[in-house]
């Protein structure tokens, strides 16, 4: 079982809502409404808006079974929302009394949801009603429960019809807004679940994978973004938990597959079902997004516990919001030490105008979590600025021709961190494993924008942020897109390329559970402010760099404008990609003190002596290779609180090689390096070395010796984090780790660099190109499209490069070249002739004997499109906006789409101005093309294979055969 523990919850699950300021206005209605009491008017209060505004009379189709069973939530209210909203400012802010001082979920409800007294009434008027109340919770903010549609018109006051919506769909929705009754009004602020039509889909894309383009591999991660030295140290999320947000159990075996592979712990994963056991579900492909949350949670923290918090959803396409949030209200009533939190969860801002109550539990629920110490991932969605392809019902009106920005609600919450996503360049080894970070775009699929509903949070300022009143996302991003290169997963019992800011949210959520060990904290709450002072700090030149800025690339969508990347933050990228080393050894402030230090190499082994008045601080450094030549030594000095400033004080520079492993003085004295300097001022001084030892084998140890000079814990400046070679001067720098006396990382006091020379490596070659990825478009019929690829010698020596392509339509000139320093261009260009319509993909690879790192592949991709341009024009009929069309054949007076995730979609077109839903059939994965002859359509499954579709009767399709065909 490798330590899989499944836990059954029996009893007070839970249920979920959403929220931010809203004014819920309980009104008398104008006429009584008979129940099994008889009502005054006096008596009852209507809850507004909560009517779908497709709910109407002309949509009408039927009413409700009687005796159907509806799961409801009633949403409390906050008290003391002013008071709660004041600590959470409070716990981040580093000088109050109340930093980090977290409460419990029962804290929480004693003070900030409705009284004990009024909690009960409610309950007991539930009972009264033949209400069968299922889920009460520690912060007193929800009562959930069931009961029959005739009962539900009896007691809330309203009628519950079927409507067919703008999108052809059938949902169930009530007719006029609920009624409770008027002692309840200050209590009682929504209903949830007297509709089905909330939508929420995971926040992936799949694509195939070719050369390099296979995906990335957990060990690849680490390397592109500076994890390893983390992981290396020992910090690996060990202590911590993540909770996993889900709507799917999972096959164990695809994970402990996937954990094998790459090396990577099978145990410590705790399954949790809040509801009875959904089993596998594949539909809406929830079964891969929980098995790709914890794939990739676990690559980034390998040791952290993950809490898989399941839920069940009836029909994941016609969800009722009261059943489709139970996973967050278990976990931050009953998990709430669990200190990281990913949703990878996508789900139109626009519907809020029909569910404003659940909106306000969403933000409640959020809000509670932080002051939990709960830091929330959410994913911002893969649709760029088109968070709904404008197609929801909820939307209340037909599809925008012009549509506008719009956002995923889930990531618009202030006490969230909203992840976007990026195209990654990585550099490449010939065997096509990573070997450094090549730069990033903005991908076009980052969900970003800026909310409507959700105001500006107090931390969101600095350099790019809009100068608007409301909240924009996202926060921060990581690769996501799902061809340059995607992740590597295994789902369904194969491997697949997968992308998406669903896995970008969970190896942020891998990195927070790491920065709780390295901080010895188990939790940070909300982490916004330190992420938005860090980035502006950046941005603006004072501070240390943490994220890859993206300056390029927009989230345009569709026929919805986005947003592009620039410098500092942007509405595609937030503040960028994280450097894993840089953000966890620089976020936030350690307590001042005077505990000793052990400063330790990536390997963890500690590297320093004290000894009575005079203490030695060394670094122990490894050379890439040998000879090197040691130039100076760089430390970074700080000041204690209330202690003298060192600045005037000598110090003892000390630096030897230890080809043995001898270890320190005074089991070896022999020093490379002895002399004596002053402390000139605080923050990084370069102390020059006269005789520039040359060492040639062994470890390199760099440092000092002081005496009567008290050092601090806190390191206020910049430290670089990274080994990295700069070819302009032949230099290298070498970071460390700081740990205290007990082995718990802190930030560093005194930051120790080796200044080395490599010999010979000025007059190495060094190739430097651009870009690192090509996007093309182009019309089939029409012109030729292309670019330049610059190619450039940053080191000594001469450069002799070559370049193919993979491809016949990729055309390059020159394909080879040398260069001393100046910048070569090759022509780029693609041949499309012959080319059918849709997506290809090439590669180009460029390759320099005797050069670092070669070859390096640049990724292009070309999009067809046809040049048939008809005139005049007209539309005459449109539905099923929130299909995804991959694919139409017309057959008769049936239309037959292949809609996605929207699996085979059958439409009668027999009236072409009003076409009509016959059929929709869910298939276990993407449909992606389609053909019909006769009685059969046949379906690409973009993953599957081909399925064999009988539709004889186009009401009533089913599935006659299925072929796996080859990857």
């Amino acid at each position: 079982m490798y330590g899989f523990k499944f836990r059954a919850i029996r009893a007070k699950l839970v249920i979920l809502a959403c929220s931010i300021p809203f004014s819920f206005v309980a009104v008398s209605r104008s006429t009584s409404v008979e129940s099994e009491q008889q009502r005054t008017r006096s008596d009852f209060v209507i809850l507004q808006n909560h009517t779908p505004r497709w709910a109407t009379a002309d949509r009408f189709t039927r009413p409700m079974e009687p005796d159907r069973t509806l799961y409801l939530t009633l949403v409390l209210a906050l008290r003391n929302e002013a008071e709660l909203k004041w600590l959470w400012r409070e716990q981040q802010n580093p000088n109050s009394p109340l930093y980090h001082q977290w409460l419990t979920p029962q804290e929480f409800g004693e003070r900030f949801g409705v009284t004990e007294e009024q909690y009960r009434e409610v309950i007991d008027w539930l009972r009264a009603n033949q209400c069968k109340v299922i889920r009460t919770w520690p912060n007193r903010l929800s009562i959930s429960f069931t009961a029959t549609a005739s009962k539900v018109e009896a007691v809330f006051g309203t009628q519950i019809n079927y409507y067919k919506a703008y999108d052809g769909e059938e949902y169930y929705a009530n007719a006029q807004d609920p009624e409770i009754p008027a002692a309840f009004a200050g209590a009682v602020v929504g209903l949830l679940g007297l509709d089905n039509s909330l939508r929420v889909r995971p926040a992936s894309s799949m694509a195939l994978g070719a050369n390099c383009n296979d995906g990335l591999t957990p060990q690849d991660l680490w390397t592109v973004y500076n994890i390893k030295p983390l992981l290396d140290a020992g910090y690996t999320g060990r202590g911590r938990k993540i909770a996993i947000y889900a709507y799917s159990n999972i096959d164990r075996d695809d994970l402990d597959t996937f954990f094998e592979h790459y090396g990577l712990p099978k145990d410590n994963i705790d399954i949790i079902l809040t509801t009875e056991d959904p089993g596998v579900v594949q539909a809406a492909n929830y079964d891969i997004e929980a098995v790709v949350d914890i794939e990739w949670a676990r690559a980034v923290a390998p040791d952290a516990l993950i809490q898989v918090v399941i839920g069940g959803l009836k029909n994941p396409h016609k969800a009722s919001a009261a059943e489709l949030f139970v996973p967050l209200e278990y976990i931050v009533n009953f998990l709430h030490t669990t200190a990281v939190v990913n949703i990878s969860l996508s789900s139109c801002e626009p519907q809020l105008k029909s569910f404003k109550s659940l909106y306000y539990h969403y933000n409640n629920l959020t809000l509670q979590g932080a002051v939990q110490g709960q830091t929330i991932l959410v994913s911002t969605g893969d649709w760029g600025a088109d968070g709904c392809n404008d197609d929801n019902p909820n939307n209340g009106r037909p599809p925008d021709p012009d549509p506008s920005p719009e956002i995923n609600f889930l990531a618009a919450s202030p006490y969230v961190t909203a992840v976007g996503g990026t195209a990654l360049n990585p550099q490449f080894d010939r065997n096509c494993r990573a070997t450094g970070y090549g730069g990033e775009i903005g991908w076009s699929g980052s969900g970003g924008g800026t909310s409507v509903f959700s105001p500006k949070p107090f931390y969101q300022a600095g350099p790019g942020v809009p100068g608007n009143e409301w909240r924009n996302i996202p926060d921060v991003s990581l690769m996501a897109d799902p061809g340059a290169p995607g992740y590597k997963i295994r789902a369904r019992g194969r491997w697949k390329r997968l992308g998406g800011t669903s896995i970008s949210a969970p190896c942020w959520a891998g990195l927070f559970a790491i920065l709780n060990q390295y901080k010895g904290t188990n939790g940070l709450g909300t982490v916004n402010p330190e992420l938005y002072r860090l980035g502006a700090n950046q941005a603006d030149g004072i501070g240390p760099v943490v994220f890859h800025d993206i300056t390029e690339g927009n989230n345009s969508f569709g026929r919805t404008g986005g947003f592009s990347a620039s410098t500092g933050y942007d509405r595609i990228t937030g503040w960028g990609s994280f450097d894993a080393m840089a953000l966890v050894t620089n976020f936030g402030d350690s307590s001042p003190g005077e505990t000793p230090l052990i400063l330790a190499a990536d390997d963890g082994s500690p590297e320093m002596f004290l000894s009575g008045e005079g203490g030695i601080i060394v670094n122990r450094l490894t050379p890439p290779e040998y000879p090197v030549r040691l130039n100076a030594i760089r430390i970074y000095f700080g000041r204690a609180p209330d202690q003298p400033s060192p600045v005037g004080q000598q110090v003892r520079l000390i630096a030897f090689a230890d080809p043995s492993g001898s270890g320190l003085p005074p089991n070896n004295p022999s020093l490379l390096v002895d002399q004596t300097v002053v402390i000139n001022g605080l923050g990084y001084q370069e102390f020059p070395i006269a005789a520039t030892p040359r060492i040639t084998a062994g470890d390199l140890y760099v440092g000092f010796q002081a005496w009567g000079i008290t050092i601090p814990l806190d390191m206020n400046g910049s430290l670089e984090q990274r080994a990295f070679v700069s070819r302009d001067n032949g230099q290298t720098f070498y970071p460390f780790l700081a740990l205290d006396d007990q082995g718990r990382a802190v930030q560093p006091n005194v930051a120790i660099h080796a200044v080395v020379e490599i010999e010979g490596l000025a007059e190495r070659p060094a190739m430097d190109f651009l870009p690192g990825f090509f996007q093309f478009q182009a019309v089939q019929g029409g012109a030729n499209v292309g670019g330049d690829l610059t190619i450039r010698n940053v080191g000594g020596g001469t450069l002799n490069w070559r370049v193919t392509a993979d491809q016949p339509w990729l055309k390059l000139s020159p394909t080879s070249g040398s260069s001393t320093g100046e910048t070569d261009e090759v022509t780029v260009y693609v041949d499309i002739a012959g080319l059918r319509l849709g997506s290809h993909r090439a590669t180009i690879t460029i390759t320099a004997p005797g050069v670092d790192d070669t070859p390096q592949r640049v990724p292009v991709s070309l999009d067809v499109r046809s040049g048939f341009r008809a005139k005049n024009v007209e539309v005459v009929g449109r539905a099923l906006g929130d299909v995804e069309a991959f694919g139409v054949a017309v057959h008769g007076n049936y239309a037959y789409l292949a809609g996605g995730l929207g699996g085979l979609v059958i439409m009668d077109v027999s009236d072409s101005a009003r076409p009509r839903l016959m059929s929709r059939s869910y298939l276990p994965d993407w449909a992606f093309g389609v053909a019909v002859v006769g009685d059969l359509a046949f379906v690409a499954d973009r993953e599957g294979g081909l399925r064999i579709i009988d539709v004889s009767d186009p009401a009533r399709p089913f599935e006659r055969g299925f072929l796996d065909t080859p990857d």
